[in-house]
């Protein structure tokens, strides 16, 4: 028995090996929603950027900024679980259309009131809600595709990859949010939507992922969203992973909030210094993410768990440090840990949950990421009164404490193996379709 195991998994590692890029990416459907991926995240970091950027210098008011970003991120907790519904009841693909088209609407009419000069503050923080409610269908439409059009060994592969891109923006996104906006005006961001929101649309208008399976019953929203919790409860590795997702931005991701303080208020640094401060997390998370699509793991879970504890010790060690040359290197360690996280997260809500609930379980992932915003505030209350260094480092301490006590409560999100998820053997009977289309 153990020779014949040790031959499986052998089997499996090489097969692991064989999914390079080039294999997903001859995938087109893959590469469709790969590509859109990309085009959306551009936009999405580079919009919040220079709107911060706007807002801070039509209002100079740091809370009316940080509203913008609460604004852009609070539809995640309050829409995540019905769109993850409305997901399961319709064509997500022509859902996801929709969802474009409403974005490509909401820069027209923000770059026409921008043109006619009449565009006030609270065009763009109600353009910025409208934004985010319409950005909340990431997880439970376009990544919940992404799991339908790769086979369920290519899921870490594909969602490494995808997390490659969503890093790259992360980096170019602001730093083009900055020129755009100081040059041309908050005009150049709404035109820019205009343009990559029309390439999103062409992409998905031309996709085609295999036949979503018609739902015969029919109940109300509310049932089908406490039946995706049911569904969640049976799984501890969907716990475990929905938890740490709570806890990570709640904790960590909230972090960048008070990057600005720490650049002028700690370090003391110039424009120059502190736009290299706030791209280094990005660039460690894109070097990892880099390293994660090229290698294949058979126990993301332990990836999963791992990335986000090493994220949050070194940010930790980055809250108090004293020079430039230390903060750089040791946020680009916590982006390495970040990666991990990031590469892991939804394909291990896909490849654990059953094919009839995934868009449900991503919505509920989506509710999660929305504990960012209270993430923010509880950063700013604590850095109000004891400054951003003591701030980062009491967050990113107590996130660290609940990250451990979550691998202790839930030992199947380091132990388990990705590829045998429990009660699910439906995926190597779809997986004959993936390539038809």
């Amino acid at each position: 028995m153990p020779h014949k195991f040790s031959e499986v998994a052998s089997t499996r590692i090489r097969d692991l090996n064989s999914i390079t890029p080039s294999v997903l990416f001859a995938n087109r459907n893959y590469l469709k929603l790969w590509f859109n991926g990309g085009t959306a995240t551009t936009m999405r970091w580079l919009e919040l950027l220079a709107i911060g950027f706007f807002t801070q210098k039509a209002t100079e008011s740091e809370f009316l900024v940080a509203m913008m970003f609460f604004l852009r991120w609070i539809p995640m907790v309050l829409l995540g679980s019905f769109i993850g519904v409305l997901a399961e009841r319709f064509d997500r693909r022509k859902l996801f259309l929709c969802g474009i088209f409403m974005l490509w609407m909401v820069s027209a009419t923000l770059f026409v009131l921008t043109w006619c000069d009449t565009l006030e503050i609270w065009h763009v923080a109600l353009g910025t809600t409208i934004n985010g409610c319409l950005n909340v269908i990431e997880f439970p439409i376009r990544r919940t595709l992404i799991g339908d059009v790769v086979k369920s060994k290519e899921l870490v592969p594909a969602m490494a990859l995808d997390s490659v891109t969503n890093q790259c923006t992360r980096m170019a996104g602001p730093f083009l949010g900055v020129i755009i906006e100081g040059y041309l005006g908050i005009i150049g961001v709404y035109f820019l939507g205009l343009i990559l929101h029309a390439i999103g649309f062409g992409l998905l208008y031309s996709l085609k992922p295999p036949a979503q399976k018609p739902r015969i019953e029919k109940k109300r929203v509310l049932t089908e969203i406490s039946d995706g919790f049911n569904h969640i409860k049976t799984r501890d590795m969907l716990i475990a992973t929905l938890v740490i997702t709570a806890i990570m931005n709640a904790f960590a991701m909230s972090f960048s909030s008070l990057i600005p303080a720490i650049a002028v208020g700690e370090l003391n640094l110039d424009t120059n210094q502190s736009s290299f401060l706030a791209g280094a997390e990005g660039l460690g998370a894109f070097i990892g993410a880099l390293i994660i699509a090229t290698r294949q793991f058979t126990t993301p879970g332990r990836l999963f768990l791992f990335g986000s504890i090493m994220f949050e010790i070194f940010l930790i060690a980055f809250s108090h440090a004293p020079e430039l040359i230390f903060a750089i290197p040791l946020l680009v360690l916590s982006g390495i840990g970040h990666s991990g996280f990031s590469a892991s997260q939804s394909a291990l809500m896909i490849a654990y949950s059953d094919p009839t609930m995934r868009s449900r379980t991503m919505g509920v992932l989506a509710v999660c990421i929305g504990t960012q915003p209270f993430g923010i505030l509880l950063l700013g209350l604590i850095a109000e009164f004891y400054g951003a260094p003591v701030a980062i480092a009491i967050s990113a301490s107590l996130g660290t404490v609940l990250l451990v006590w979550a691998g202790y409560k839930w030992p199947a999100i380091w132990s388990g193996s990705f590829y045998e998820p429990p009660n699910d053997l439906s995926h190597q009977k779809q997986d004959k379709d993936r390539y038809n289309n």
